[in-house]
């Protein structure tokens, strides 16, 4: 799955900067490229670590037959991915422009600043396309409708590339990235719904909502405080208000069960206990959870 999401996301990224050569030049199309690198690695490293642990568990508990597991885990699934990269997005959002400002040359600001968050928002769609709901084909043996899946997406990505780089250059491009993920997520979600009746935890995402406006509040407070000391600072003090404000809102809003899957079930190698207590995605810090 991981390999099939970076060959995708390659395809249409390689039409995209064939069109941004024509019509503009390559100094828009280093810009754009830089932006996308930028980018995608804050959503495609939560979104692969949390593969890593969602995809073996979903394996295990389809093949032992048990579907009420199944669903919670992808459930969990989707959370854990929201709960990691929705947050992100809101924290480049508040400071992001400082460290753009640190990063790029001053030419470069205002294009990279309204990019990137696009680029982020298409890579988190592209993440839930593959490492949610694509995998509930590879556990059915459907590999096939992935492959259908693809189709919807790349055909709208392509038209609207044709359509609106030519008349918005980068913001173009950027935008025809998010409307093929999105509409390649859209597609494969119902698609998998067929296989597994999955419910969609609406009461985890709209919690994951308010901490993702939290984030961003303290993060932009903070960063603005810090500008009167210099763009280095004010990222520093963002960064650490709106870190500071994630973990303080995900234990109050009951969260911590999103940074690891539970399924209510007996998964050792991969640091989930029959008992509903596990460690989460925090570089060893031990996190216990409750069930929804």
């Amino acid at each position: 799955a991981a390999l099939r999401h970076f060959g995708e996301k390659r395809e249409i990224q390689a039409l995209d900067r064939l069109l941004l050569q024509i019509f503009l030049n390559s100094s828009a199309l280093g810009l754009y490229t830089a932006a996308f690198t930028l980018g995608r690695q804050p959503i495609d490293v939560p979104a692969n670590a949390v593969n890593m642990v969602g995809f073996p568990a979903l394996v295990r508990s389809h093949a032992a037959g048990d579907l009420e597991a199944s669903n919670a885990l992808i459930r969990q699934n989707l959370l854990s991915l929201l709960v990691w990269c929705l947050p992100m997005i809101a924290l480049f959002m508040a400071v992001g422009p400082q460290a753009v400002e640190i990063i790029l040359p001053p030419a470069y600001w205002a294009s990279a600043i309204l990019l990137i968050p696009m680029v982020m928002l298409g890579s988190l769609c592209f993440a839930l396309k593959h490492f949610v709901f694509e995998n509930i084909f590879h556990v059915t043996r459907r590999n096939w409708l992935a492959a259908l899946c693809l189709v919807p997406g790349t055909v709208i990505a392509v038209i609207a590339q044709f359509v609106l780089i030519p008349r918005y250059g980068m913001i173009g491009a950027a935008t025809s990235f998010i409307l093929g993920s999105a509409a390649g997520l859209l597609v494969t979600m119902a698609a998998s719904r067929k296989l597994i009746a999955f419910d969609i935890p609406w009461n985890g995402i709209r919690r994951i909502v308010v901490c993702t406006i939290v984030t961003w509040s303290a993060a932009s407070l903070a960063g603005h405080f810090g500008l009167a000391l210099g763009r280095a600072p004010s990222l520093i003090l963002g960064c650490i208000a709106g870190g500071l404000a994630y973990l303080g809102s995900t234990v109050l809003l009951g969260l911590q069960q999103a940074t690891l899957m539970d399924v209510g079930a007996s998964y050792p190698s991969h640091g989930l206990l029959s008992n509903g207590r596990g460690y989460g995605l925090l570089g060893g810090l031990s996190i216990s959870f409750r069930r929804e």
